[in-house]
């Protein structure tokens, strides 16, 4: 087993005088992760009311 040696799990970084990570942005009032759901289900509602409004046209004629 040639790979790199283990590192002890309370091991601290070598140079520790490293700036921190900037401080935290404020949330947001949507998840930019879940942001795209809003227009995958306005497509949906939009193409199920098209299929509601063909399935009443049809049945009429």
């Amino acid at each position: 087993m040639n790979g790199p040696s283990p590192v002890p799990v309370n091991a601290k970084p070598a140079d520790s005088k490293k700036p921190q990570a900037a401080a935290a942005k404020a949330p947001v009032a949507l998840a930019e992760t879940g942001a795209g759901v809003l227009g995958v289900s306005g497509v949906a509602l939009l193409l199920l009311s098209a299929g509601i409004g063909l399935l009443l046209v049809r049945r009429r004629v």
